[in-house]
């Protein structure tokens, strides 16, 4: 058997050094990449998490404004708590807690968290205006700085109004005449 030295002839220690760099060079480039992306779908969850929580909380505090009597006389109102008077569940009150970065909802003597533990929320502005000041309807304009407490560091701001109708008012009583 006569084998030629050619065929027995494996890589080169450089041909195997080469291709193995290569290779090092095509995954190091790979793990950066997924690094990236990894890092990139946290912080939008950490932002979706934010916004969802920050939109149910302006939902909740819009459904009950809509209906609502709002700053009904001996009531507390101010930036950081709003009083309503529902035509059905009665006085409802909104009270935002700096120190603990959460708002309540009290609703017939029972207080719950209107909000997620996994959001702290910085600033919460309540700013009512009353009919009388403009002749317009009553409304409520929420300002609210928030930021996870999970994951990675993500801030969001947000700023609504929202208008009360009252239907009992406006159904028994004519519209007052304006300036």
């Amino acid at each position: 058997m006569n084998f030629s030295s050619r065929a027995q002839r494996g890589f080169t220690v450089i041909e195997v050094l080469v291709a193995s760099f290569v290779f090092s060079i095509i995954v190091i480039a790979v793990t950066g990449v997924f690094t990236k992306a990894t890092a990139l779908q946290r912080r939008a969850f950490a932002a979706e998490q934010i916004q969802s929580t920050t939109l149910a909380v302006i939902e909740l505090i819009s459904r009950d404004v809509r209906v609502s009597d709002i700053c009904p006389t001996s009531s507390v109102c101010s930036p950081t708590v709003l009083e309503m008077n529902h035509p059905v569940r009665g006085l409802i009150r909104y009270t935002f807690i700096p120190s603990q970065g959460k708002i309540t909802r009290t609703e017939g003597g029972s207080t719950v968290d209107a909000t997620s533990r996994d959001v702290f929320f910085e600033r919460f502005d309540l700013l009512t205006s009353q009919e009388t000041i403009d002749c317009r309807q009553p409304r409520v304009t929420v300002v609210i700085t928030a930021r996870n407490t999970v994951g990675p560091a993500f801030r969001v701001r947000m700023q609504t109004t929202t208008t009360s109708r009252d239907l009992r008012k406006e159904l028994l009583f004519p519209p007052s005449p304006c300036p």
